[in-house]
């Protein structure tokens, strides 16, 4: 069940600024509110009250009836500060949960089923933007902290012996099958869990075909000819012949996938932290989809320079072990996915990843980059 409540205005006695605790909560969610507004030096400051691990957009209104989202607030606490610029005298604050935030606030999840095999500890998070848990925008496994949480919006979640660190979020229909003391954090039942079919951007269809490149190189009087698609300006591309790409520094680019076939040799995303390129793939062709960490180089990027979307045509993808580390984020709600391989815990998964169900038969670890809902694009 969700409802809307607007409770009375709280103002600032030092100005005519009003918080107006307007939210959407769920049973899990009950009690979500603003609290000790303070103005100052053109600065507003309140405390948000919210459900630990969402986040929240703030909104202002000169008068109640046209509202403007001022600050999406992606800190995971459960009792946060809020400062905005306000050199206005006078106005009203709102808050309200972020549109699609449950399908990336998570480690990982699943419409249906998830199943994992093996022991130890399965999540965790840091933030790639805040050095406070992150060592130059990577993941160190000593500055965590315990937002690697996982959902289902039905089915079953079994964890098998692993532990999560961080909540667990189920639909009305979904079940929990494995002990409490798995989860560190809290277990939600009946919670509002929804994760929205992928659609192409606007145009898509009709954005020009990317033309690779062909080399050939001599080695020993040996010729071997190599063709790639090397992206070294930013655009929107249509992808349909199955071919090694590579996005050079700086570049952005957005890739509708029409092949059929799609298992590149090999994807390199150039660049570092500070001028990564970015990919975006969405498959619009393949059915299945094969990801290798040794074929998809993003090691000096973060999550947010590498996105598979996976249209409904797209039902099944698999990722292989690898001791290269998949730094980046996986939206497929419609395709059934098998993580394989990985013993001793040396799979990793960077980011963030959603899929139709989740079925892991070998040891990986996720690590969910907190950043990344300030980069969501909302379906």
């Amino acid at each position: 069940m969700v409802a809307k409540r607007l409770s009375e205005g709280i103002q600032c006695t030092a100005c005519a600024l009003v918080l107006l605790s307007a939210t959407q909560c769920s049973l899990a969610n009950p009690t979500t509110d603003l609290a000790g507004p303070v103005w100052t030096n053109g600065q507003f400051q309140f405390t948000l009250n919210g459900a630990a691990g969402i986040p929240y957009v703030i909104e202002s209104s000169p008068d109640l009836f046209n509202w403007t989202p001022v600050v999406t607030n992606s800190d995971f606490s459960d009792i946060r500060l809020i400062s905005l610029d306000a050199p206005d005298s006078a106005g009203f604050y709102r808050f309200t949960r972020a549109s699609g935030s449950i399908p990336i606030a998570l480690a990982f999840g699943a419409v249906g089923n998830i199943s994992l095999n093996g022991n130890g500890v399965s999540t965790d998070s840091y933030n790639s933007h805040d050095p406070r848990y992150s060592t130059n925008g990577q993941y160190t496994s000593s500055m965590t902290r315990s937002n690697g949480n996982i959902a289902s919006e039905e089915r079953f979640v079994n964890l098998g012996g692993h532990t999560i660190d961080g909540n667990l979020y189920l639909g009305p229909t979904a079940s929990y099958i494995s002990g409490s003391n798995q989860v560190t954090g809290q277990i939600y039942s009946d919670y509002n869990v929804q994760f929205p079919d992928v659609t192409l951007p606007s145009g898509a269809s009709s954005w020009p075909i990317a033309v690779p490149t062909t080399n050939i190189t001599t080695t020993n009087g040996i010729s071997t000819t190599n063709t790639v698609y090397d992206f070294q300006t930013s655009g929107n591309y249509i992808i349909n012949q199955d071919y090694s790409i590579i996005v050079e520094a700086g570049i952005t680019v957005n890739m509708n996938v029409t092949s059929t076939a799609f298992y590149p040799a090999g994807l390199q995303i150039q660049g570092g932290m500070t001028n990564s390129g970015t990919a975006k793939f969405y498959f619009n062709g393949p059915s299945s989809l094969t990801i290798a960490g040794n074929t998809v180089v993003n090691a000096n990027g973060r999550p947010e320079n590498l996105w598979y979307f996976g249209l409904p045509s797209l039902t099944n993808m698999t990722i292989s072990s690898s001791s290269a580390p998949f730094v980046g984020v996986i939206y497929a709600p419609e395709a059934n996915i098998l993580l394989s391989g990985g013993g001793g815990g040396s799979s990793i998964i960077i980011g963030s990843c959603i899929t139709g169900t989740l079925n892991m038969s070998g040891s990986y670890t996720f690590h969910f980059d907190e950043s990344l809902v300030n980069f969501w694009p909302y379906f």
